[in-house]
């Protein structure tokens, strides 16, 4: 009778088992072990005092593997990828990056190892150049742009050597009043090329003020002395825009000629005659004289 017992507690202990690898097996089969190439941000860390990282990679592909149904929801967000340059002095380095994967994620291939260049960090002033762009019909009217003279760029010894100038692009095809732009400078090699990476511009902004001129039509006055009979003097055109500063333009309000020589008029003829236009304000399109001609007025 024991012997008996001890044969079905076997038996049950034996299926109990089996039922349990035959568990894992169905479950193992259902969300099993797969693998997945991922591509990651990579950081370089503990960079030296007064060294700057150059001809780096940004990401790195690694492969990762983990069960079916978690490796479907992670991310490369999740990973923390970086090269860890602690005590590394200037020159060529080759490092393997250091993953940090999400739990139950194992990284099968880290990338291998990534090339990475250290070199002085330098800083030097550049001269700020002023590039005109666009400019609209009322571009007469700028009286001076305001900015500063240098810039300084900060970085590795390579790439800040390299930049010969600096730009500030002014854009002035909308512009119809005084106007102050935050204006990024574009940096440039000798040879005209823009240098976009491994460079910090300080400020990385600056102010570009545009001071725009007020403009004003006025009316032309004949100055033909005494009187000129039955006839009057017409002048072709009789209004001209002019254009200065607001103090200026307010005390002006007609602009006459020189001297009109009537007698040159004589005969239906047309003279140019010259404008006595103040130096404090200047005109549209750089007038400076108009037609001159009689007019019978019987």
């Amino acid at each position: 009778m024991k012997n008996k017992r001890m044969r079905q507690v076997t038996e049950w202990a034996v299926i109990f088992v089996a039922a349990i690898v035959m568990w894992f097996f169905v479950i193992s089969d259902d969300n099993p072990l797969v693998e997945k190439k991922i591509d990651v941000p990579l950081q370089y860390k503990n960079v030296g005092d007064g060294l700057t990282v150059v001809d780096h990679k940004d990401g790195i592909t690694i492969t990762v593997r983990a069960t079916r149904d978690r490796i479907s929801n992670i991310r490369n967000a999740d990973f923390d990828a970086f090269v860890d340059l602690k005590g590394m002095h200037e020159g060529n380095h080759s490092l393997r990056a250091n993953i940090v994967a999400p739990e139950k994620v194992e990284v099968i291939d880290d990338g291998g190892e990534q090339n990475v260049r250290l070199e002085q960090t330098v800083e030097k002033q550049v001269l700020l150049e002023l590039r005109r762009i666009n400019e609209n019909e009322k571009s007469y009217l700028i009286k001076d742009i305001i900015m500063p003279d240098f810039i300084t760029i900060k970085g590795a010894k390579e790439n800040v050597y390299s930049v010969a100038k600096a730009v500030a692009q002014v854009e002035l095809e909308k512009i119809t009043a005084s106007t102050t732009y935050d204006i990024t400078p574009k940096l440039f090699t000798a040879a005209g090329d823009a240098v976009t990476d491994g460079v910090l511009i300080n400020p990385p902004k600056v102010a570009v003020i545009v001071n725009m001129y007020e403009e004003k039509e006025v009316t032309l006055i004949p100055d033909v002395g005494g009187g000129v009979g039955n006839y009057s003097v017409v002048l072709t055109p009789a209004r001209i825009k002019i254009f200065g500063n607001n103090e200026d333009l307010a005390k002006i309000n007609s602009i006459s000629t020189v001297r009109i020589n009537v007698n040159e008029l004589m005969n239906g003829r047309r003279i140019a005659c010259k404008l006595l236009i103040p130096g404090t304000v200047r005109t549209v399109a750089n007038v400076s004289e108009v037609y001159c001609s009689l007019k019978g007025n019987g």
